[in-house]
């Protein structure tokens, strides 16, 4: 998984890889969209703001699993839901201990199939970067791509058919495979 990542990045967060392909990902067994205020709320929870990507991702798709028939470069198994269902992001991060000072430097919002948690860095320093924090211990190390680029690949890699102006979220027909 690590070289898979250092492959797709270039061992650092770099937020300037242009315009954002963020439209719908056909997630199953996703929690209802959020709304702009609960994305407001989860804002001041998390006592920072929020990037564009991260927003717009949630508004659509909240929380999910990919369909079993979708395959994935970064080897995304599931998203975490922020409000709603079992396990939403604000259980997570109070059960994590992610709050300090007030303000959470790093969300758990999506997962793989090993456990191992991609965390959204909000601190003012790696802000937006996408970081792998393992389930063997908890460390965490940059996978060298940016919120936006993250969503771009995801979406990249379930066709053309999954991009914001297609009207049609997830994989066409024959599209994906098995996952990795």
């Amino acid at each position: 998984m690590k070289e898979t990542l250092h492959a797709l990045g270039t061992g650092r967060c770099d937020r300037g890889r242009g315009p954002s392909q963020n439209g719908a990902m056909e997630l199953e067994q996703g929690e209802q969209p959020v709304t702009d205020d609960e994305l407001d709320a989860f804002e001041r929870f998390v006592g920072r703001p929020l990037p564009q990507s991260f927003r717009r991702h949630y508004r659509v798709s909240n929380g999910g699993w990919f369909p079993a028939e979708a395959s994935n470069s970064l080897g995304i198994h599931g998203f975490n839901a922020i409000v709603r269902g079992a396990l939403p992001m604000e259980t997570l991060i109070e059960d994590m201990d992610l709050r300090h000072d007030g303000r959470v430097d790093a969300l758990p919002f999506c997962f793989d199939a090993g456990g191992n948690l991609f965390m959204l860095v909000l601190d003012a320093e790696r802000y937006g970067c996408v970081d792998l924090c393992f389930a063997d211990g908890w460390a965490q190390e940059p996978t060298g791509l940016d919120a936006e680029t993250f969503f771009r690949i995801l979406h990249a890699d379930l066709g053309p058919q999954s991009g914001p102006d297609s009207g049609k979220a997830g994989p066409g027909p024959g599209k994906g495979g098995g996952r990795s």
